[in-house]
């Protein structure tokens, strides 16, 4: 069984001429944690973590942001393992605010998605071959879409997006 924690906190200094663009050095406060627990069970494991952020910038705009994954994960051979994963998020009125600084664009504030898959070890865990298959049941815009995790972002009003990833990994 394991257990983490962690945390960051971070002051910004106001510097001449930011602009106001870059919200990590434009005197706006940061702290962010997470916390962690991880149980195998011989053969099978769950997982689960909490992430939080909170941001209070300049204005007065502030964000209580929230995140939660559960996953579990099973072997079903010596080398093929099945996992199923949900992961739930909150931009706390972030999606508002940047609807209203970019007209025309749209940002759920919520994020519910559900994936399914296995892995094949190969070599161990020096190489795998991991498919999956996820459906977001919320629409994935702004900041839920994009960056390599295989979403992309929807049209305004769309949901019940599907993805099915696959990777080789190895390790050398």
């Amino acid at each position: 069984m394991l257990i983490g924690v962690a945390g960051h906190i971070q002051d910004g200094d106001t510097l001449a001429g930011a602009g106001g663009a870059n919200i990590y050095t434009n005197d706006t406060k940061i702290s962010q944690w997470t916390a962690d627990f991880q149980w195998g069970l011989g053969g099978s494991a769950i997982y689960a973590a909490v992430i939080g952020n909170y941001e209070e910038r300049p204005g007065g705009i502030e964000y209580d942001q929230y995140g939660v994954l559960v996953q579990g994960q099973v072997f079903i051979t010596d080398d093929i393992e099945l996992f199923a994963r949900y992961e739930w998020g909150d931009l706390d009125g972030q999606a508002a605010a940047f609807a209203t600084a970019n007209p025309g664009a749209t940002m759920e504030d919520t994020l519910s998605v559900l994936t399914v898959g296995a892995t094949k070890y190969l070599a161990g865990h020096a190489m795998k071959f991991t498919a999956d298959a996820g459906v977001a049941f919320d629409e994935l815009s702004g900041a839920w879409g994009g960056g390599g995790r295989g979403w992309q972002g929807d049209d305004a009003g769309a949901n019940s997006q599907f993805v099915f990833r696959a990777q080789m990994q190895a390790i050398f």
